[in-house]
């Protein structure tokens, strides 16, 4: 929408005919490509409709973007950061980046589900957080659980207790220190576009973004010996199909796939997060090498 309204300017709804989509879409495929332009095609044909059904005074007309035919495509192969990328980024980030992209890698979840994720959705005595997608049949939502890995927890434990909004809904919230008009102290993320060409410019990286650590993931426990199923639980797509697709277009041979005596389920590198004392009332199992063993965390919030 934002680059329709860039290519045509302040342009009525009315006057949006198919030779003025077809001018935008040429104008997509020529300076990005031809799956960039048909997915834009795609996108707003969508919204053409949903203007039709419930929009007063929208335009009865056909279609405009359906009527152009979709462009010739060349994808490129998905990009993948190597995992020693991966741990470079995590060293430079710090604070909530950092607990953040640990979310990511050990969660493979998209970056609406992280973004969404509450403390009540993060239990830290059964160590199982919730995440909430619509990515289903119908565009329904679901609850999934996963288990916070020992390397997560860690993350999560020292953030709830280093997190500057300590009555926020929300697990990552914005903080205080934007200058973006449109920032919300302590409220969630919806975007944070520009946050990993940032770090991976300071760690010296190839710039990659949220999904791709997703991606990262997927290999890691494709690597690791985890059979098609097992990742299918942890990417949570609905098809064991869907994921062998998934794993192929990143380049995985799921011909060599064959059964593993060991699991790659959470192994990596840790990287220490500063401590900040200990929290009063919150006992500690000595010698385990564990954070804090937390209660639950909505009966936390409750208490606060």
């Amino acid at each position: 929408m934002a680059r329709l309204i860039k290519s045509t300017g302040d342009l009525e709804v009315t006057r949006i005919t198919p030779g003025v989509a077809l001018g935008f879409l040429k104008e997509q495929r020529n300076s990005r490509s031809g799956y960039s332009a048909n997915r834009d095609r795609k996108n707003l044909a969508a919204a053409w409709r949903w203007g039709k059904r419930f929009i007063d005074g929208f335009p009865t007309t056909d279609n405009p973007f359906l009527a152009v035919d979709k462009f010739p495509e060349e994808r490129n192969p998905r990009y993948v950061p190597a995992e020693a990328d991966f741990w470079r980024v995590l060293e430079v980030a710090q604070g909530q980046d950092r607990v953040m992209l640990t979310a990511f890698l050990y969660t493979a979840a998209r970056r609406d589900e992280l973004f969404r994720l509450t403390w009540a959705d993060v239990d830290f005595k059964e160590n199982v957080l919730l995440l909430r997608t619509r990515k289903t049949r119908g565009a329904s939502w679901r609850v999934d659980p996963l288990p916070i890995l020992p390397e997560l927890r860690q993350a999560l434990v020292w953030w709830w207790d280093a997190r500057p909004f300590k009555s926020a809904e929300h697990v990552f919230t914005c903080l205080d220190d934007s200058p973006s008009p449109f920032h919300d102290a302590g409220g969630r993320f919806k975007y944070r576009q520009h946050v990993m060409r940032k770090l991976c410019k300071r760690a010296g990286v190839k710039p990659f973004g949220f999904h791709a650590i997703r991606h990262l993931r997927a290999i890691m426990l494709y690597k690791g010996g985890a059979l098609v199923h097992e990742v299918q639980k942890w990417l949570r797509h609905e098809s064991a199909s869907t994921t062998e697709r998934y794993l192929k277009s990143l380049g995985c041979d799921l011909d060599r796939l064959k059964e593993a005596a060991t699991r790659h389920m959470g192994q990596g590198k840790i990287i220490p997060f500063a401590p900040n004392g200990r929290t009063p009332g919150i006992a500690t199992s000595e010698g385990s090498g564990y954070p804090p063993v937390y209660p639950l965390a909505n009966e936390m919030a409750t208490e606060m």
